[in-house]
């Protein structure tokens, strides 16, 4: 088939678009290193040149502004310098900005690269990476119908970089706008709320963020690996947990709740949690001994002492009900010994199914 590339390009200029996500700045110091600081063994840079780019979100709407397209960036930054100057920087390019939030609570993300003798010899993060608050999901949100109300896009572009804009409501709520008005939805997401875009329309995660949401271990790429991600992406649902696992709990659950008083109910599930969460939380002890340098979407939160205060907590509540109630810990000390062997039965059918 022919294809008149001309009209194509033409019939792509003639589209609005709309990218919403996280914006930053990428700033960039180039210098001469002819010595060493007297205060510490460190290079010092003379800075000859500074240059400030579009980052993030932003550079995927100049690339498709790159094609004459009519774009508009939805995200919220910070009122600071680096804000006005993203913004400039924008406008420069002929990207609508009208739609950016100015927040007092947030900083606008600055990735600041200082380059001498043609390397890279540092990157400083300027950022805050937590979630928007409730009132800025809001003011976001109605944005965006403001904007979809106003210029009738054809696409919008969700672009994920985790730094907090792309909260799970507000993704939720892109796509359920999208599909309400006939707006093509696509996502190109992160792991922190891969599982968070039912119904968008296109779905393009890199490989990476694929195999650590659906946790294959491989490296290998190659087609029986893609053809697994698909079967895996095909049955699990949306919080990334596998169907049958959920029918088990309901089963489990309605199985205790018909076989005594609410409170042995309590005391006997108490015990299962308490040693679930001990276990979880011991994990995070190993994983950085053996891990010390794997990536950590979630931080354990006054580590470690905190965490090391809980376990030895939930290990004496865990004594204690079974020195005084003797006859309910066990069931749940049956399941937890039961998961154990079920664990290395599917570790070693995943590390058989990749070596295959």
């Amino acid at each position: 088939m022919v294809h008149d590339l001309d009209k194509i390009f033409q019939d792509i200029a003639k589209l609005k678009v709309a990218v919403v996500g996280d914006v930053m700045l990428d700033t960039y110091w180039w210098g001469n290193v002819d010595r060493i600081s007297p205060e510490g063994p460190v290079p010092v840079v003379a800075v000859t040149k500074k240059e400030m780019r579009i980052g993030g979100a932003g550079n995927v709407g100049l690339n498709v502004r790159a094609l004459a397209t009519n774009v508009a960036i939805l995200s919220v930054i910070g009122k600071d310098d680096e804000g006005k100057q993203l913004k400039n920087l924008l406008q420069n390019n002929k990207i609508d900005t009208r739609f950016i939030l100015l927040s007092d609570k947030r900083m606008t993300t600055n990735k600041i690269r200082i380059i001498g003798r043609n390397q890279q010899m540092m990157r400083l993060d300027a950022e805050r990476s937590n979630d928007l608050e409730n009132a800025e999901e809001e003011q976001l949100i109605k944005h965006l119908e403001q904007y979809i109300q106003s210029e009738k896009p054809q696409v919008i572009i969700l672009q994920d970089y985790n730094k907090g804009v792309l909260t799970e409501r507000v993704i939720t709520k892109v796509i359920e706008l999208c599909n309400q008005n006939g707006i093509i939805s696509t996502a190109d997401p992160k792991r922190k709320n891969f599982f968070a875009y039912k119904n968008i329309a296109l779905f393009k995660p890199n490989l990476k963020e694929v195999k650590e949401s659906l946790h294959i271990l491989s490296e290998e790429v190659n087609k029986d690996l893609l053809s697994e991600i698909h079967q895996q992406a095909g049955t699990l649902n949306e919080n990334a947990v596998p169907s049958w696992a959920l029918w088990a709990q309901c089963i489990v659950a309605a199985i205790l709740c018909l076989s005594g008083k609410y409170g042995d109910l309590l005391d006997m599930i108490s015990f299962v949690v308490v040693i679930f969460y001990v276990l979880t939380i011991a994990g995070i002890f190993i994983l950085r001994k053996k891990r010390p340098d794997a990536e950590r979407p979630y931080k354990a939160f006054g580590y470690p002492v905190l965490p090391a205060i809980y376990i030895f907590m939930g290990i004496a509540f865990c004594i204690l009900l079974i020195i005084y109630k003797p006859q309910f810990p066990w069931p749940g000390l049956l399941i937890t010994l039961i998961g154990i062997p079920l664990y290395y039965i599917a570790l070693s059918n995943k590390n058989k199914a990749n070596t295959v």
